[in-house]
């Protein structure tokens, strides 16, 4: 039997940003090992947070309908003055999974609470309308 691939992912950032230094990115996993079920990995990524950054915030969303499952968080990014907000959508895709990340990072004192709260619920609420066809299809699946 042949081994399965390695993970991959492929990052899109805003044209004349270096990878360094992106504000906004969008990222497509693939996650061939490790079996399908999106919901364990949302919250093996949420033990993830947790453990590497004590009092950031995150919520797990599973859709029990879909099989898919969407984790958001933010945290402060080690050593700057930025704030960073991730959301992940995890789908099943064969025998392994796909996901896909929005991120956005602001820095300390350009956004307030209310903004930065209005960001992650558009996020969430476009994040659990997108279908995720076009992930698996970029991957094959």
């Amino acid at each position: 039997m042949p081994a399965k691939p390695p993970n991959a992912q492929v990052e899109f950032g805003l044209e004349g940003e270096r990878i360094e230094a992106w504000t906004r990115l969008v990222t497509v996993h693939a996650f061939p090992n490790g079996g399908n079920d999106a919901t364990r990995a949302a919250a093996n990524l949420a033990n993830l947070i947790r453990k590497r950054y004590p009092g950031a915030k995150y919520k797990v969303i599973s859709d029990p309908k879909t099989s898919e499952a969407i984790i958001d968080f933010l945290l402060s990014v080690p050593n700057s003055e930025m704030m960073e907000f991730n959301v992940f959508k995890y789908a099943p895709a064969g025998d392994g999974l796909v996901a896909l990340q929005f991120a956005r990072r602001v820095k300390l004192g350009e956004a307030d609470a209310e903004e930065l709260s209005g960001i992650r619920q558009r996020a969430i609420k476009e994040m659990a309308a997108y279908e995720m066809g076009l992930v698996k299809a970029y991957f094959g699946k």
